[in-house]
């Protein structure tokens, strides 16, 4: 189990369910649930299919979580408790727009194939709750949120007044993409258009709140982290929605999202906001979902799937210097979490891994053929694994990434530690 912190200025994380409010559920556009409830029907298949046939079904889970932390472990919560600058005093928030990688529950309120509001989710996680959040325990924007001296950053669809959204929100939704087509095959979720309109009333209620002055003086003070673009690969360029493949090449489909994310945060930096964090994509290519659709030998990562996501990342980081140049007065870093992730996968005796291509919670080979839908479908040490499910991470490795992006090498022209004490 990675470090657990301490809570921050003695802010106690509030962990309560909230409901959806009618106001916030009419942000919400319908859609076309008609693919999503055929996918819903072949998971049950498999999953009968699993129950009566699987042994791994029939296995128990042992809980891990005791707390155990290594000597390594402790030295790192050290001096990352050193090195730390608490900014929750400054009046600085944490304003968070992505994907399934940083979805800290928005999903629970949706109507989706896409949620994580169930066991084995969160089996690792405070008090053991299923959050919706896609991990075993917490994602690398908790670390992050903790390091920045804040609570866990709420769902922006779980919050009930204007005092909840003052330390930052979190729009993230599993399944969106930049595209607003993206991810429509898994049901609802926040495309990143949604997102943003969400950010719109957020601002409007802060400002009605604080003043116009403070509201915009905290806005620029405040990191604004993008984790999203995954999905676009995922559930669209690699589904061949609308013939894409066809259309457009690998370089033609990352360049034409690049332009719409960089005209969305035109309109951010142009409303105020100064500090931003670009999170590139992971090695997508070994994750445990394509390592089985393409039938790896060994484990070997697919180097097709790899070199579209270097081929989008390298386009995100010259937007980034893009942006910087256009806007002087903004802070704009670009974090390349692909090498050290890739290293993680690579090396499987780095950190005490031992499953670099297998999920802990899946079934099928490499755990990739079905995703994580019961607790007897998970292993009994997270710790041990990379993935958790067929393409998320576990908490150990959401911990080492939110490292490296906080005081790391994989961000420039900074870090997030020194953009968050400019």
């Amino acid at each position: 189990m990675p470090c657990a912190f301490k809570r921050a200025n003695g802010i106690n994380y509030n962990m309560e369910a909230i409901t959806l409010s009618a106001k916030n559920a009419a942000h919400i556009n319908r859609r076309n649930y008609s693919n999503a409830m055929l996918y819903f029907i072949i998971v049950i298949i498999a999953l009968l299919y699993l129950t009566m046939f699987s042994p791994r079904l029939m296995e128990g889970i042992k809980d891990t979580s005791n707390g155990r932390e290594s000597r390594n472990c402790h030295k790192l919560h050290r001096e990352l408790k050193a090195n730390m600058e608490i900014t929750a005093s400054s009046g600085a928030g944490f304003f968070i727009f992505g994907d399934s990688t940083v979805d800290s529950g928005n999903n629970n309120f949706l109507f989706t194939l896409a949620k994580a509001n169930m066991p084995p989710y969160g089996r690792d996680f405070f008090n053991h709750s299923a959050t919706g959040r896609f991990s075993n325990g917490r994602i690398s924007v908790d670390y992050l949120a903790s390091f920045l001296g804040l609570p866990l950053i709420p769902p922006v669809l779980g919050i009930q007044g204007t005092t909840d959204m003052l330390n930052g929100l979190n729009y993230g939704s599993a399944g969106a993409g930049i595209l607003f087509q993206t991810g429509s095959d898994l049901g609802q979720h926040l495309s990143f258009n949604e997102q943003l309109g969400l950010f719109s009333n957020t601002m409007a209620k802060i400002v009605f709140h604080m003043g116009k002055a403070s509201a915009h003086d905290m806005i620029a003070k405040s990191i604004f982290y993008f984790s999203i673009g995954n999905n676009d690969f995922i559930h669209y360029y690699l589904r061949n929605v609308s013939g894409v493949l066809e259309k457009q090449d690998s370089i033609e489909f990352s360049s034409m999202l690049l332009r719409k994310l960089s005209i969305d945060l035109k309109f951010l930096i142009g409303g105020g906001v100064r500090k931003i964090a670009f999170v590139g994509i992971g090695p997508l290519g070994c994750a445990p979902h394509f390592l089985y659709q393409y039938n790896s030998s060994s484990g070997n990562c697919i180097s097709e799937i790899n070199d579209f996501v270097k081929e989008y990342n390298a386009g995100l980081q010259t937007t980034t210097m893009e942006l910087s140049m256009e806007f002087p007065d903004a802070n704009i870093i670009f974090c390349d979490i692909f090498a050290g992730l890739y290293n993680i996968v690579k090396n499987t005796s780095l950190n005490g891994f031992e499953k670099t291509s297998t999920a802990c919670c899946g079934a099928g080979r490499y755990g990739g053929w079905v995703g994580c839908l019961f607790p007897s479908m998970a292993c009994s040490d997270s710790s041990k694994y990379v993935f958790w499910d067929s393409f998320h991470p576990t908490e150990k490795v959401n911990f080492l990434t939110a490292v490296s992006i906080w005081n790391g090498t994989v961000c420039s022209p900074m870090n997030l530690e020194e953009l968050s004490i400019l």
